[in-house]
This record gives C-alpha cells, sequence and structure tokens, in this order.
C-alpha cells in the first residue's frame, strides 16, 4: 500500500497522520521536512496517528525516530497515536517503546500534549 500522509495544526498541536506502508522513502523524508518547518514557526507538538499505518520497517522507525529527535532538540514532544498491535510489538521488540510515548486516541494525545506545555 503506498505511503501518504496528511497533517494539521490545531491549537499549537501539529497533527500528522500517516497511512500505507512506512518504509523510509522519499515519501517519508515529505514529513521530516513538514515536522522541520513546524518547528521552525513554534509549533514544538506532534502527535502522529499510525492508525492507518499496515507496515513499517527499519528505515519507516528511522523515519519516527528523526521525527522525536527534531521535536525533543528543540524542547517539544512527540506522541504516537493508534498504533496497531504489530506496531505497538515492534516497538517492543526494538526497544523503542522505552523513548516513544504513546497515546491511544488522538484526543488522548491532545490532552497528553497540553500538560507539557501547562
Amino acid at each position: 500500500m503506498p505511503f501518504s500522509f496528511d497533517s494539521r495544526v490545531q491549537e499549537g498541536i501539529l497533527h500528522i497522520a500517516l497511512t500505507g506502508d512506512l518504509l523510509g522513502d522519499a515519501d517519508s523524508s515529505a514529513v521530516l521536512r513538514l515536522a522541520e518547518s513546524h518547528i521552525s514557526t513554534g509549533t514544538l507538538m506532534c502527535a502522529v496517528d499510525l492508525s492507518a499505518v499496515r507496515f513499517l520497517n527499519s528505515s519507516g522507525l528511522s523515519v519516527l525516530i528523526g521525527l522525536l529527535t527534531r521535536f525533543r532538540n528543540a524542547g517539544g514532544e512527540l506522541l504516537l497515536v493508534s498504533p496497531s498491535p504489530e506496531l505497538r510489538k515492534l516497538l517492543v521488540i526494538t526497544r523503542l517503546e522505552a523513548i516513544f510515548s504513546v497515546a491511544e486516541s488522538p484526543s488522548a494525545a491532545e490532552q497528553q500534549l497540553r500538560t507539557l506545555t501547562a
């Protein structure tokens, strides 16, 4: 399934919804550029919705790590939203569950990110 993404900023939080297979290709690097442009304008909180991601390889994990690094280096935070059981298992196997925060829904992510900025 081809990769695509959609984004919006709501109340100071960048919401990125990923769809398809996240394989770390040229299309997914556009997500990193999008994040950088929002960080440069002061949007430091991000929720990445993974509910429609079907497959994720090591390069796709690198994209997520790159997003997390960019936001944290800027003093912000990133949450993964609604990862499938398979993606959660991958986070555990790779021990990345220790560095990524996960929210069960977009509204839960917004709530968590707002408490960080309060």
